[in-house]
């Protein structure tokens, strides 16, 4: 799949002072010309729709809201033309019973980057979007990442879907489309449907069956951890969605009764989604620590109700006293961090230094640094650590770094 699949197009702007509502009246978006000749749209011609904003910033929640949009030449007056060429803005307003104050893009700033896409559907009504992007985020490196264009002050770029068939559309920029609340459903493969079908019928297995049985789907080289962990993981995300696919279809054959048992459903596959996430995280690195010869033990009690994901090499060793606590190591696992990696801190007294694996991107600098304050070592799949900045990367480690760190520990 491509993301030409996913997309008709792609408009990418850095946001001036006049594209901003809080230093201009005119509430609109300039500087639209290359979207205006791709949509085909002539002087006198206007284009009318609902555009769903969302805003990123690190430290915050993404914030989102639907607002009207007219996209027209603003130099057209009736039927005469100004001696000026044209130039074409994106106006919105704020619903109404709105003021000024509540338009959407009063959040954002000055050299913020906005991608406007519109998705791919059949007729009309294709939805368009506004992912307004701030300066310098990890969101940002994340955007940049899927699209592979940047908005660059004073300029614009514009992705075709002809150019967006050339980008791939696989686990990661779908993990990546995922985090940025696209609604967008890509279906199983067929052959993948037929693969889970004969082995778990439409019934939902253990997560560690259903990890162990990725596992045997996919080759890998297991000096390699980085890569390894995430064939397996996108592996088990391929899988685990088709036979999804099949059991929801199944219920939608069936019907609903009512709403409430509809949403009920809904929260349900939901929850499971995110459940299945963190611990086929953790069978995988199960599996691979132990390919790879390490001694560990999973989810022991370490200081009251304290269980670490991983502890090496055992509880016997860190229940010892007299053992060499430099020779210790703990990992805790988590799909993605927010706040919750702060749980990790008081998980094994004897180890001053945590380490946690997780599959999140483009995690804040304000974030990690407080980590680092904290004595967090984070340890990142390789292939995911492109949405961290430089100076974020200089205290990042690999699960290969891990694997090796364990293993030299382990050694002495």
């Amino acid at each position: 799949m491509n993301l030409g699949e996913i997309f008709e197009y792609v408009f990418v702007k850095q946001l001036a002072k006049v594209d901003h509502p809080y230093h201009s009246n005119q509430q609109a978006i300039g500087g639209l010309e290359k979207l205006r000749r791709h949509l085909g749209l002539e002087r006198g011609n206007q284009l009318h729709g609902i555009i769903t904003w969302h805003y990123f910033a690190d430290g915050q929640e993404p914030a989102q809201a639907e607002e009207a949009f007219t996209l027209s030449d603003v130099r057209f007056l009736g039927s005469e033309q100004t001696k000026r060429g044209p130039e074409w803005h994106l106006y919105y307003k704020a619903p109404t019973g709105q003021g000024a104050e509540d338009r959407f893009l009063r959040r954002a700033s000055p050299r913020d980057t906005v991608y406007l896409v519109r998705l791919r559907e059949e007729g009309s009504g294709a939805p368009t979007h506004g992912l307004v992007f701030q300066r310098g985020s990890s969101w940002l490196r994340a955007a940049v990442q899927l699209f592979h264009v940047d908005g660059v002050r004073g300029s614009t770029a514009l992705l075709t879907s002809e150019e967006l068939r050339e980008l791939t559309f696989s686990e990661t920029e779908q993990a990546l489309i995922s985090e940025l609340d696209l609604p967008i459903a890509v279906p199983a493969q067929p052959t993948d449907k037929e693969i889970v079908e004969r082995r778990f019928g439409h019934t939902f297995p253990a997560t560690e069956e259903m990890s162990r049985f990725a596992e045997s789907q996919v080759e890998v080289d297991l000096s390699d951890a980085d890569t390894t962990l995430e064939r397996w993981i996108n592996r088990e995300e391929q899988l685990f969605r088709a036979l999804e696919e099949l059991i929801v279809q199944d219920q939608v054959k069936r019907g609903f009764a009512s709403v409430e048992e509809f949403m009920n459903f809904s929260l349900k596959a939901h929850n499971r989604r995110k459940a299945r996430a963190g611990r086929a995280l953790e069978n995988h690195l199960s599996s691979l620590f132990s390919l790879r010869g390490l001694q560990f033990e999973r989810n022991v009690r370490t200081e009251g109700n304290n269980r670490p994901d991983f502890l090496f090499p055992s509880s016997d060793e860190y229940s010892d006293g007299a053992s060499d606590s430099a020779k210790l190591a703990m990992l805790a696992a988590k799909s993605t961090c927010k706040d919750r990696w702060r749980q990790i801190l008081t998980e094994a007294n004897r180890i001053p230094v945590k380490h946690l694996c997780t599959l999140e991107r483009a995690i804040s600098a304000a974030q990690t640094e407080e980590m680092r304050f904290q004595r967090v070592q984070l340890v990142i799949p390789a292939p995911r650590l492109s949405t961290f900045s430089n100076a974020q990367r200089q205290h990042l480690i690999t699960v290969e770094d891990f694997v090796r760190h364990v293993a030299a520990l382990q050694q002495t």
